[in-house]
């Protein structure tokens, strides 16, 4: 995967490279190199973005061949007062929520097709 500048929220995030995909950056070199990926999802807290996930797929990688959940964590950093720490916790909570069922999302696509 090479990075790939991503403006969000006036700030900068990697974004995996792709090939042969909607958010496609140019041909891959080698076939390793490919990866499908399904639309980037922001978890964030107010306006700072905290996760970038997307469900993906590399087929001919070198770890799993199987659908996953990509996870990149966006380089949140700031100091909060008391409050601001119990609203990111807050958000921290409902993102691992939203996480767990994004998680079941490979297995439910694996289940279509063994059908």
């Amino acid at each position: 995967m090479r990075p790939h500048p991503l403006t969000h929220h006036s700030r900068k995030l990697p974004l995996r490279y792709a090939s042969g995909t909607a958010a496609s950056y140019g041909p891959a070199q080698y076939r390793v190199d490919t990866m499908h990926s399904g639309p980037d999802r922001l978890l964030s807290y107010g306006d700072e973005p905290l996760f970038v996930t997307a469900l993906s797929l590399a087929p001919f990688g070198s770890g799993s061949h199987e659908p996953g959940l990509y996870v990149e964590e966006a380089g949140f950093a700031r100091t909060l007062d008391p409050a601001e720490v119990n609203e990111l916790a807050d958000a921290l909570v409902e993102h691992a929520t939203q996480l767990r069922a994004m998680a079941r999302t490979p297995a439910t696509l694996l289940a279509r097709v063994d059908r």
